[in-house]
């Protein structure tokens, strides 16, 4: 039985919002360099050097804190062992390993992940090791931030986009009745952010800003972390509905219709 379905958001990007510099140690390749990681296009890339360890360091103008990163890679080997380690430098030249996300072999990789909050201070860095074996692999985003999780669960008409969906059938039928063919098309894999009785400082405080960046790019979704983490999607806004009033004791509704761009499963 799956809890109250409780909505997590990551669109606070580090590596682009902050306009921090970076300092890839590998082979940089025309066309597929570090910054395709931070730019929320979802055609573009980052491709990592291949049978080498190699760091991406960014340094920050304004202190940064961080509790989410998000990881969208694609590995087209079958030989497997790669995988991100985010640190941090916590002192000068000294780095914490915060968290290590392996990169499954042959396939698609997207995953959203909490960690212990931590602050990256003034002029220190923040680090993605990356691991690899033979063959290289393409990071797609690489998203560090803070998480908007929602304050109230959405407990019902929740389609989870990363299950198959609706699908119109047509039929052809001859003019004796017969059945001579049948014409299938599924629906682009869709959900829904769609809240109510909410506080109207929430709704000011942290729904606003996500709007702001939903009007332009896309964003991490997981549409519930408890029960199922696995099913996190780049997501982007099809049409976004002013907040209402509900008129019951001052409490506010929202709702956002997504078009899951990507999904893995």
């Amino acid at each position: 039985m799956a809890s109250a379905t409780i909505g997590t958001v990551l669109y606070e990007n580090s590596g682009r919002s902050t306009g921090a510099t970076g300092v890839y140690s590998g082979t940089i390749i025309p066309g597929f360099e570090p910054e395709n990681a931070f730019d929320w296009r979802d055609f573009s890339s980052f491709l990592v050097a291949a049978a080498s360890t190699t760091d991406l360091d960014l340094t920050f103008g304004t202190a940064q804190t961080i509790d989410t990163w998000s990881v969208f890679t694609q590995q087209y080997d079958a030989v497997g062992g790669a995988a991100i380690i985010l640190k941090y430098e916590s002192a000068p030249s000294v780095f914490t390993t915060i968290d290590t996300v392996s990169i499954p072999a042959g396939s698609a990789a997207l995953t959203l992940r909490k960690v212990t909050p931590f602050t990256v201070a003034v002029g220190r860095k923040l680090r993605y090791e990356f691991m690899t074996n033979a063959d290289s692999f393409y990071v797609r985003q690489l998203v560090t931030g803070e998480r908007l999780e929602f304050p109230i669960g959405q407990h019902g008409g929740i389609t989870p986009p990363n299950l198959q969906q609706g699908v119109v059938v047509s039929n052809t039928i001859a003019v004796n009745g017969s059945l001579i063919g049948r014409d299938k098309r599924r629906f682009e894999r869709a959900c829904k952010i769609d809240l109510d009785y909410l506080d109207p400082a929430w709704v000011r405080t942290y729904w606003e800003p996500f709007v702001t960046h939903a009007i332009r790019y896309p964003f991490m979704y997981a549409w519930n972390l408890v029960d199922y983490p696995a099913e996190v999607v780049l997501a982007a806004s099809r049409d976004i509905p002013a907040p209402e009033n509900m008129g019951k004791r001052g409490k506010m509704r929202v709702s956002m219709p997504l078009h899951a761009i990507t999904t893995v499963s």
